[in-house]
């Protein structure tokens, strides 16, 4: 089966969430005999055309203005798109769906992918939140959400969305072989409003806890400066690959608790590796939080003392008790490893190609 992927960006140098699903989405559909192309806009410096682990990448020039760029790539991007060929075509998020709603090439066979909803995110732009509403209830096309829980919208209802979780490489997220529980606390995140870094940060600088926070994003820099002189935050920077699944590893729990979430793929790749996680009430959160041995979770995201409660709560819970990590592993490895996840859309793209 010939698979043709369509994404906003795609630069393996600066991945963020959605970019890392498709990456491993297109691995594992790869080691199952298929062809996969995944076409997208040339954001930065990347070249038009580069092959990775087996994955075809075909970029389209556009202008690098933040409010011009999808403007400019649209005709390339559907002209790439009808030049391709495919059996199969999968547009993740409304951006790249509307790219679908027109002409030629609304008769080619695809199903999209949503990442989350702009109307669960603090201000979104106006215009996008009705396109983005536009694409969903216009597509001829089936629906996937990767979230079964939405704060505002009732999406999931009104456009009849089928919901594939996204995965994790389990044999990569795995349970540290020392068994012993770390010493730290550890964040992974882009540093921003929405992740509510500057809460941890906080809560870390009133209860002295030693906390690595990983990631980059326009905040870093103030909060840095904010909390030098606490030296049990440290923040890392920028970590990828063996360096941030080690991080995984060796810390006592994991921490984020977003105001928004389409997913929160950082959660279940502390979870794989059998650690405890502080989550919000969005995305997957609510379906990670079993029981108290998964770790807690944040309903009111904007309120300091319950998120400052929770982390000394999990902590207490750990030291006195250790951490179930066999039995929070279990759980990724039965929902969220690729392999399982790979194998729902494959089985979506027979049923279409079928048609």
């Amino acid at each position: 089966m010939k698979i043709c992927i369509v994404c906003t960006r795609f630069n393996l140098k600066r991945l963020g969430g959605v970019e890392r699903v498709i990456l491993n989405l297109s691995k594992k559909i790869i080691s199952k005999g298929h062809d996969v192309t995944i076409i997208c806009k040339q954001e930065w410096d990347e070249c038009l055309y580069e092959k990775h682990a087996g994955i075809k990448i075909k970029r389209v020039k556009c202008v690098k203005s933040p409010g011009l760029k999808t403007l400019t790539a649209f005709f390339s991007l559907r002209k790439s798109i009808l030049e391709e060929k495919a059996d199969i075509y999968n547009p993740h998020d409304w951006s790249s769906g509307f790219l679908f709603l027109f002409g030629k090439i609304s008769r080619l066979k695809y199903l999209l992918t949503s990442h989350g909803f702009l109307a669960d995110y603090e201000n979104p732009p106006f215009l996008a939140k009705i396109v983005e509403k536009f694409v969903f209830s216009k597509t001829k096309a089936e629906i996937v959400c990767v979230q079964k829980f939405s704060k505002n919208t009732s999406y999931l209802d009104d456009y009849n969305m089928e919901y594939i979780p996204n995965g994790v490489h389990t044999d990569l997220f795995s349970i540290d072989k020392s068994g012993q529980d770390g010493e730290y606390v550890l964040s992974v995140a882009s540093i921003d409003e929405r992740k509510n870094i500057a809460r941890v940060c906080k809560a870390f600088s009133e209860n002295g806890l030693p906390i690595k926070i990983a990631g980059d994003g326009p905040l870093k820099k103030k909060l840095a400066q904010k909390y030098k002189k606490h030296k049990n935050i440290k923040f890392l920077g920028r970590r990828e690959g063996l360096s941030l699944i080690k991080l995984f590893q060796k810390c006592k729990f994991f921490v984020l608790p977003s105001t928004a979430e389409g997913f929160g793929l950082v959660w279940i790749e502390a979870q794989s590796c059998g650690k405890p996680i502080i989550a919000s009430n969005v995305g997957v959160g609510p379906e990670l939080i079993l029981d108290k041995d998964f770790g807690r979770l944040i309903n009111d995201t904007s309120s300091q003392s319950d998120i400052s409660r929770n982390i000394i709560s999990l902590n207490e819970q750990i030291d006195r008790y250790g951490t179930e990590s066999e039995k929070i592993r279990k759980n990724i490895i039965n929902g969220y490893s690729w392999d399982s996840i790979s194998d729902k859309y494959l089985n979506k793209f027979e049923v279409l190609l079928n048609k």
